[in-house]
């Protein structure tokens, strides 16, 4: 049976575009044999109360990583596609509420660029947040 996957896309100031994101995501797809059912861009700023936002990974409201885990706890995919574990979570609660959707629903995480570990990810995020804190 082919899994089905989700790509991820966020957008930030030290990152490549979302196109080369989803080049070498959908290169991954092709790899490990999955079909692409959504991809979800957190791309542009959003409103949160009366002010708008960049979509930060440390931010955990960002519309399309909502949408994304929602869809998640409907057996949407099987599989989230990321560019790098930092275009999910920057931080520990953005964090948190992705590994707890993961672990409660067994969605497992691909990364083009990296080699996603659920038990060093509260660590990245730790190390994320605090070079986010410090620009």
């Amino acid at each position: 049976m082919i899994r089905r996957a989700a790509i991820y896309i966020r957008t930030s100031s030290e990152t490549p575009s979302p196109l080369e994101q989803e080049t070498d995501c959908r290169r991954l797809v092709e790899e490990k044999g999955l079909q692409v059912v959504h991809i979800y861009r957190d791309v542009e700023k959003y409103r949160v109360g009366n002010r708008l936002v960049e979509p930060s990974g440390s931010r955990s409201d960002r519309p399309a990583l909502q949408s994304m885990l929602k869809a998640a706890t409907r057996d949407k995919f099987d599989v989230i596609l990321a560019w790098r574990e930092d275009r999910l979570y920057r931080g520990i609660r953005a964090m948190l509420t992705v590994l707890e959707i993961i672990q409660d629903y067994k969605i497992e995480i691909l990364l083009a660029k990296e080699t996603f570990d659920a038990k060093i990810a509260p660590i990245r995020a730790w190390v994320a947040q605090m070079e986010l804190d410090s620009m």
